[in-house]
């Protein structure tokens, strides 16, 4: 669990550090690009900021929803392991075809409500009550880790094949590091649904509200 925290949390908030200059530029790129329009590059980056803004007004809607949902069906693992798979083809959705940015928005904005939802309550069945802050703060300290590392690759990975306007094409390698941490991601999550299902599982695919 703790290294799904640390890759989930390194693939999305290092991203929403440059997402706006990328949707921008994403966006230009199809009119025009360093020769667009003045308004259109306005017209550009308001809509960057509204695909930038999608993920904190998605959270806000759907994680208590999911939180919700994980406590009336259980199976916490499953959920996890699904919204791992949402995130996988985001990136490079976003960085190799023309797909428009809503669709691979709109999935990190599920995976971004439903990871959390169910993750951090889920420590609560694994780790013993009094050591609980001592959890908590461990997976916040390695997730903190993550950021740090992760905004400082891709900045250089950005720097070093000149991502910008006039080569949109440069993003590719920061985006195909992000789907990287998808992937891996996805190894940790399915390891924990193995383990929940087996004989040492903690209960996270099983207890339900009402459930002791």
């Amino acid at each position: 669990m703790v290294g799904l925290c640390f890759t989930f949390y390194s693939a999305i908030f290092p991203f929403r550090t440059f997402a706006i200059d990328f949707f921008t530029n994403k966006i230009l790129a199809t009119h025009g690009g360093i020769t667009a329009s003045e308004a259109m590059r306005v017209l550009a980056h308001e809509r960057a900021g509204m695909f930038n803004s999608l993920l904190p007004l998605s959270a806000m809607v759907a994680t208590p929803l999911f939180g919700l949902l994980s406590d009336k069906i259980g199976k916490r693992a499953f959920l996890m392991m699904f919204a791992s798979v949402l995130l996988m083809p985001v990136y490079l959705m976003m960085g190799y075809t023309n797909v428009s940015l809503f669709v691979p928005v709109c999935m990190m904005g599920v995976a971004f409500s439903l990871i959390p939802a169910v993750m951090w309550p889920s420590v609560a069945y694994i780790v013993d009550q009094n050591r609980l802050g001592t959890a908590y703060a461990l997976m916040t300290l390695i997730q903190q880790i993550g950021f740090f590392i992760m905004n400082l690759l891709i900045g250089k990975a950005n720097d070093f094949a000149h991502a910008g306007l006039d080569n949109p094409g440069g993003y590719g390698l920061g985006m195909w590091i992000f789907s990287i941490l998808g992937f891996v991601g996805l190894t940790f999550a399915i390891l924990l649904r193995i383990r929940e299902t087996g004989p040492h599982g903690h209960g996270l695919e099983t207890i339900t509200a009402g459930k002791a």
